[in-house]
């Protein structure tokens, strides 16, 4: 069951544990009923979280080779497949002119 993101009309946003195709919730704070939303995550700074944790330059250059290999993997099964490689259940539309990833 995945962890979806809710929000009633009080603007109380709250995380539940649901079922796949539940779409509304009881807001725990003031019991409207919450709708689902896709909130944006936030950007992570990858090397400045490193940073923050002791890590030394060879470890950062490491983890930003690793990052760059995998996203050159991603881009590469874009390309190829118009996915990005298996697990992925849905393949998204693709729009004129969105044939390629390039960066």
């Amino acid at each position: 069951m995945p962890l979806k993101d809710f929000e009633c009309a009080s603007g109380h946003v709250h995380e539940e544990i649901v079922n796949v195709h539940t779409m509304d919730h009881d807001c725990p704070e003031c019991g409207q009923t919450a709708h689902m939303v896709f909130l944006k995550p936030s950007k992570l700074d990858w090397g400045r979280m490193a940073q923050g944790t002791s890590a030394g330059p060879e470890f950062i250059d490491r983890f930003d080779k690793i990052r760059r290999k995998q996203k050159d993997k991603e881009i590469r099964a874009w390309n190829t497949h118009g996915d990005y490689g298996p697990g992925v259940d849905t393949v998204l539309p693709r729009q004129p002119g969105e044939d390629k990833i390039t960066s």
